[in-house]
């Protein structure tokens, strides 16, 4: 008894060291998930989340693992997203927690499928399903928040990649990291033919960034710019009387409009008064924020004739960004219209993807393009630019320059201008987003900030933002090749699915 009772210490003391690893494991994942997406985006903790969540659930009862593991990447998700998502009540911890148990698809499949497979195969397992599953997520119409490359933000080495693949090609990426580290860990990194993945992984990771450390250190030699200029005028007074009665669904009274009249011209005038100002101070291109002109439809040719005007007299192109309210109607067109230097309307585009709660119509989905003697311009409006399938277009037609108004806020800034400028990578254009109520920012192909502003840092009722941008993009195989990433993984991942179910027959 008493031998009994010394041999069952050890087995006692490595179980319960075996559970205080993996709940370890559990709590670091929390912490790291919190951080891997919203405002507060640590690049380490999105590489560290995957790799300690996998392991628990690898090391736990399936049951109680999955469950543990999928309610540790919905709190994360809650937490990372509860200051910034707009809902209220019970929706601001449904939302994000939804969207954090679908982010744990791919740990379920891994958790099947991974001990089935040897060596390689085994950890191409979570890479393949996490970006496959991004991609879906990612097309059910809220747009690529949440994908797990915008917390990369900054390492523009590393994101260089999205030239190449799209947003999934860092996805897999991290995924693949996740998997070989596992794989080293559960190995104690004491069997070569198991921690061997690892060291190809760290590999192709070093390729990756030696490659996109050089294509942005690459010369440019002489690169002709253009000076781009955004005004924003605080409208939030003409906002009130106007567009916001909408949201309530209660469109806007004949009287109403009528009362709000003057507010609106007034703030017409003096949109076109500081456009004139930034003209004649050397800009070429001149952008207002999204919806920045509130213009009631009976007003609305007149406008534009005005910005007609002003453009040519000012040898400008014009951005007229503006909401139109017809009254009676229960949706406003929230809408660019490109004027040239000669006068000319070139271009009229309805925001393609409104905003969750936005009372605007929905536009056709095709970016307007332009050709300029600076280049060829291509533009969406705030939201759009967080679809990277849309924005893509501009990749295809070859656009040199992007131009993107939007309207943010405080809960969303700055992490909503750093998610716009990765189209930048993947296209090859330059970004020039003017923002009402966040941080203006303008990048080139690369990626590499030329300039921003923070809305909240100003004083005073008008925000101007002036940045000079290259007249040339460059090229990209994600403009051509599209997300190719996401097919293949769902292809290699049904190709381990057969091989799984053979090992499995075979022993």
């Amino acid at each position: 008894m008493i031998e009994d009772q010394v041999r069952m210490k050890p087995v006692q003391a490595t179980a319960w060291s075996g559970a205080l690893v993996r709940y370890g494991c559990l709590a670091a994942a929390l912490i790291c998930a919190s951080m891997t997406v919203g405002n507060v985006m640590v690049p380490v903790a999105a590489w560290l989340a995957p790799v300690f969540l996998l392991r628990f659930v690898r090391q736990s009862l399936p049951l109680p693992g999955l469950g543990l593991g999928a309610l540790a990447l919905a709190t994360g998700h809650v937490i990372a997203w509860y200051p910034v998502l707009p809902f209220q009540g019970w929706m601001r911890v449904a939302v994000p927690g939804a969207l954090g148990l679908a982010f744990f698809v791919p740990y379920v499949i891994d958790r099947w499928l991974s001990p089935r497979l040897r060596g390689l195969a085994a950890t191409l397992v979570f890479p393949s399903a996490w970006a496959a599953c991004e991609y879906l997520i990612m097309q059910l119409g809220f747009g690529s928040w949440g994908a797990i490359g915008y917390s990369q933000y900054g390492n523009l080495p590393l994101l260089q990649l999205l030239s190449v693949t799209g947003l999934t090609g860092l996805t897999f990426l991290i995924g693949w990291f996740a998997a070989c580290a596992n794989q080293a860990w559960e190995a104690r990194f004491a069997t070569p033919r198991l921690w061997w993945p690892l060291l190809a992984c760290a590999g192709v990771i070093a390729a990756v960034l030696l490659a996109g450390g050089l294509r942005v250190a690459a010369p440019q030699g002489v690169v002709a710019t253009v000076r781009v200029a955004g005004v924003t005028i605080d409208n939030m007074a003409v906002f009130l009387n106007t567009w916001r009665p909408l949201s309530y669904g209660t469109p806007l009274t004949a009287a109403q409009a009528e009362a709000a009249r003057e507010q609106t011209q007034e703030l017409h005038r003096t949109l076109l008064e500081h456009s004139r100002a930034e003209a004649r101070s050397g800009a070429k291109l001149i952008v207002w924020s999204e919806s920045n002109a509130l213009v009631l439809k009976q007003d609305e040719a007149d406008f534009i004739r005005a910005g007609r005007r002003l453009a040519q007299e000012e040898g400008v192109y014009l951005f007229m960004t503006m909401a139109t309210i017809t009254p009676g109607e229960p949706l406003a067109e929230n809408k660019l219209v490109v004027v040239d230097p000669q006068g000319q309307v070139r271009g009229a585009y309805l925001k393609s993807h409104p905003a969750p709660g936005e009372s605007s119509i929905t536009g056709k989905g095709r970016m307007g393009i332009l050709d300029t003697p600076y280049g060829r311009i291509a533009w969406a409006i705030c939201y759009d630019f967080d679809f990277p399938g849309l924005v893509r277009q501009a990749g295809r037609a070859g656009a040199d320059i992007m131009i993107n108004p939007s309207w943010d806020n405080a809960a969303i800034t700055p992490m909503h201008s750093y998610m716009a400028s990765l189209r930048s990578v993947e296209t090859g254009a330059s970004m020039f987003r003017q923002v009402n109520d966040g941080l203006s920012l303008a990048v080139n192909g690369h990626g590499r900030t030329l300039g921003m502003m923070d809305h909240a840092s100003g004083t005073g009722e008008v925000r101007t933002f002036v940045a000079d941008l290259p007249v040339k993009g460059v090229h990209t195989l994600y403009s051509r090749l599209g997300d190719a990433v996401p097919l293949l993984s769902a292809m290699v991942l049904a190709a381990l699915v057969i091989v799984a179910r053979r090992n499995t027959g075979a022993a």
